[in-house]
């Protein structure tokens, strides 16, 4: 038997991704672009939104007011995923931010970015 907070940590995190499935899939009737299609996919396929993936949505999120805590979004930072996270603007940035972890925050820092107040 599985110890009663780890139920409910695993139970929490499965309703914060269904959570974040059912916004994003209003956000993408509401809106005809591939992308967010491509990004849906994603999520449901990985669990996980690459840092394009997770910015994009967070700022389409916010621009049409949809509350969604980005704390929900899980954000995988792979090699390829770490060049975007470089690359990345600071606007695009400055929404991903919260949804990132103490120790994806760190890695960020090692990249040379940090938070930005402009969303």
């Amino acid at each position: 038997m599985k110890p009663p907070k780890k139920k409910l940590d695993r139970l929490t995190s499965k309703m914060h991704l269904e959570s974040t499935i059912r916004s994003l899939e209003r956000l993408a009737a509401k809106e005809d672009d591939a992308r967010l299609a491509g990004a849906l996919s994603h999520l449901r396929t990985n669990k996980k939104l690459t840092p394009k993936y997770a910015a994009m949505f967070l700022g389409r999120l916010k621009e049409r007011a949809i509350d969604l805590s980005p704390s929900f979004f899980k954000v995988s930072l792979r090699r390829d995923d770490k060049e975007a996270l470089r690359t990345m603007k600071p606007r695009m940035l400055a929404y991903l931010w919260p949804a990132l972890t103490a120790s994806q925050r760190k890695v960020a820092a090692s990249l040379g970015r940090e938070e930005t107040k402009g969303h």
